[in-house]
């Protein structure tokens, strides 16, 4: 699983109040087993002894498994529950080593009975670099390579460097700001900081919303090949050359060829586009905005097509609901 895909996967189960955990796919037995006898119903996560983890076992009409951690088992006694009211709280912390380690459940009894299994992300603690073996000389190499760049003209960066579930070095080189709105140099610039909020801009596109439609796809809750209108009726209006705005589908949304090609500026209030709350937003994308071109023609990296995504989710969310 990549590390975009896992962050995403996180920040995901926070926003829905979702148990946060390591395994991607924590149920046990694996219903995608591919045969292989030393890949059964294993995971691997990140861990350190040094850090106390207690995992959540839910354990649906269980009499008996065996419970394991880096081969080692792990003693649990369950309770057979149809429906637990609770999840057995298990603490490992004796089984683990530092970084990579295996969790498996095998052996369920009986055959009907199934685990959910939640393992907790480490939390990251300050300590220094010969603690886990890398010189403090190499990070003062880091240190004068990042300062030459900045000297000779980048703006400014921040450094966060971990192992072992340790942080050995946090620093903030050069300027967070050196221009102004108008693209002036600043009397003074603005200081980088650890702590200094960077803007991700169109980043998000790929790990927020294109993600989020990626699992809806995977889920079978949509088809990219679908119409956006299907799922969101408001989005409708006739383009020039008599193309039915309809018709545009995810698909075209997802890959910046649904014909948005020039920027609409809702925050300028002497146009004709003005919006300074969500639901006006909305409702001037769905009913009131043009698609200038065939989308079928051009391809163009709009804002637009995020925004559009982006109202398709929160659509999706709240028919859950």
């Amino acid at each position: 699983m990549s590390k975009f895909l896992l962050a995403l996967t996180l920040v995901l189960s926070l926003a829905q109040g979702a148990r946060v955990s390591q395994l991607t796919d924590a149920h046990f037995p694996d219903r995608h087993y591919n045969g292989r006898k030393h890949t059964k119903d294993k995971r691997l996560f990140k861990a350190y002894p040094s850090q106390e983890m207690i995992i959540d076992l839910e354990a649906h009409s269980v009499l008996s498994a065996d419970v394991l951690v880096n081969g080692r088992k792990v003693p649990v006694r369950f309770k057979w529950e149809v429906e637990p009211a609770a999840p057995l709280r298990v603490n490992i912390t004796d089984y683990l080593k530092d970084g990579d380690n295996t969790f498996s459940i095998q052996n369920i009894i009986p055959r009907v009975a199934f685990i959910n299994a939640f393992v907790p992300f480490p939390v990251l603690k300050y300590g220094d670099a010969k603690s886990v073996g890398i010189s403090p000389e190499l990070l003062k190499k880091v240190d004068e390579l990042i300062v030459k760049e900045v000297g000779e003209g980048f703006p400014g960066a921040t450094l966060v460097v971990a192992k072992n579930g340790k942080i050995i070095k946090e620093t903030a080189y050069g300027y967070a700001r050196k221009y102004k709105d108008d693209g002036k140099p600043m009397e003074s610039y603005q200081k980088m900081r650890v702590d200094t909020m960077f803007d991700l801009a169109s980043n998000t596109k790929i790990f927020a919303t294109l993600f989020g439609i990626m699992k809806l796809q995977s889920d079978g809750k949509l088809r990219y090949t679908d119409t956006l209108n299907k799922y969101m009726p408001e989005y409708k209006g006739v383009l020039p050359e008599g193309y039915d705005k309809t018709k545009i589908r995810i698909f075209d949304i997802l890959t910046h060829t649904a014909g948005y090609v020039e920027p609409y500026r809702f925050y300028d209030d002497h146009g004709n586009i003005y919006s300074r709350d969500k639901d006006t937003t909305k409702k001037l994308i769905c009913e009131r905005i043009p698609v200038p071109v065939s989308y079928t023609h051009l391809r163009a990296h709009e804002t637009r097509h995020d925004l559009v995504c982006r109202l398709l989710l929160e659509k999706k969310k709240k028919k859950k609901k």
